[in-house]
Order: structure tokens, then sequence, then C-alpha cells
């Protein structure tokens, strides 16, 4: 199940309250990718904005961010819809708190996410949101790298996972075979060249990556597109390149 802002709150609310504190505990330092709206505003030292969002189910969620990062916050109305991503940092009885904040406007019907230079903490937040609660995972990169790896790690053990790609790192098999026996996954990696775009498909939802995943969000921005109208046509291709590839593990 994804990790929502309600399923936290419903764990905290109904556990015994001796047993909150550790429950709660499990959570902290989980990166999380959450569209809230914009409830509140208020100015701390250093140029600091403390940031208060709702959940559609009226749950607080405060954040702190640089004015600097996200300047366009002064003049947006309440209710405007806000992408957050960060780790969660504390949960308390009236919000939860959220560190490492990164503040993004929502627009209708807006299937693209723009990732400025410097913000790869964000794309491992929104994509491994994704993986921790996919049960199929499916992957098109040209250059697989030990960073996917890095990337899989909140997998369930019951996740099958097929990396598709083209120039592996030398040594990169050996990493996957120790990957799998260390974090108990299941990892299967094959060998092609059909695509250049690259692609992350987690169940039934496909996104396609603008970049090699190890060089997203760090010092070249990144665009990431959720598939709609071609995602089928994408999910069969995949199938197809995987069924002629050349087996590697």
């Amino acid at each position: 199940m994804e990790l929502t802002p309600e399923k936290i709150r419903e764990v905290h609310d109904n556990a015994p309250p001796y047993q909150v504190e550790s429950l709660m505990t499990h959570y902290i330092g989980q990166k999380v990718c959450w569209d809230l709206t914009y409830f509140g505003i208020h100015k701390q030292r250093d140029e600091k904005l403390r940031v208060t969002l709702l959940t559609n189910s009226s749950d607080l969620i405060s954040c702190e961010i640089k004015e600097v990062d996200f300047p366009l916050i002064k003049l947006l109305p309440k209710n405007t819809p806000l992408r957050l991503n960060g780790k969660i940092s504390e949960i308390g009885d009236i919000s939860i708190d959220i560190e490492e904040a990164k503040l993004q406007e929502i627009r209708d019907g807006d299937n693209q996410i723009y990732f400025p230079q410097g913000s790869r903490e964000n794309i491992l937040a929104f994509l491994g949101g994704k993986i921790l609660v996919a049960s199929k995972i499916k992957i098109y990169d040209s250059y697989p790298s030990e960073e996917i790896l890095k990337l899989l790690e909140s997998s369930s053990t019951n996740t099958e996972i097929q990396l598709l790609g083209q120039n592996y790192e030398s040594d990169f098999i050996k990493k996957i075979k120790a990957f799998n026996t260390y974090f108990n996954k299941n990892i299967t990696a094959r060998k092609t060249s059909t695509s250049h775009a690259r692609f992350y498909i987690f169940d039934e939802e496909i996104f396609q990556v603008d970049s090699s995943f190890k060089n997203a969000g760090g010092n070249k921005a990144t665009m990431i597109n959720k598939l709609d109208k071609e995602a089928e046509s994408v999910k069969q291709d995949f199938d197809k390149w995987w069924g002629g590839a050349l087996v590697l593990i």
C-alpha cells in the first residue's frame, strides 16, 4: 500500500497510546512525494518560510522551505495544488512535519514533472514512492548503473523487477547478483539497443524519463512524463524487447 498522510494518520489515531511513539518511528526518515493543497504560510528567520498544507481529508502537513527556492509561493492563492517532496521528520497529534522539503505547483492536466538542477533527492523520492508499492517493475535505461540498485532497495521482496539496458557497467551484473542475495530481491537483467527513450513501468503506471537515472536531477535538469495515450503501446513494446533481448541474469 502506498505511504500516504491518510494512512499514517489512520495508524497513529487507531494505535493504543502506549504504542504510538514506536509505531511512528517506523515512518521517520522515509521519502515522500505527496500532492497536497496550500493552506497557510509564516515567515521564519534566515529567509525561511513555514508552509502548511492540507491533504484531501484535511490532515495538516507542515514543512520549511527557503524563500529563494520557491518564490512563486508569495503569489499563490489559498487552496493551490502543490506537490511536496521531502522526508518525514516528525509525526504529531495534529500535523506531519517534512524536512528537506521541495514544493512545486501542480497544474490541471499536467502529466509532466520538471526537476531542475540539483533536485536529485526529489527524483529519488518520486520514483522511490512508486517502487515502494509496485508489485511489478520494468525499467529500460540505456546506461544502467549501480545508482538504480540503490533506488530499488525500497522494493518489496516479492516484487518482480525486469531491467533492460544497452551499456552496462563492466561489473554491474555481479553487483546485481550480490544485491539480489543480500537484499533478497528478484532482479533479472537483459541487454538490448531497441530504444533511446528511458521508461519506468510500475504496474499500470508508465513514466518516460529524459535522461539516464545516473544523471537525473544532478547537474542537469530532468523531465519525467507520465504516459497516458501511448502507455499500452510502450508496455507491449517493452515485452517484445524483453523477449528478444540477450539474457544477462
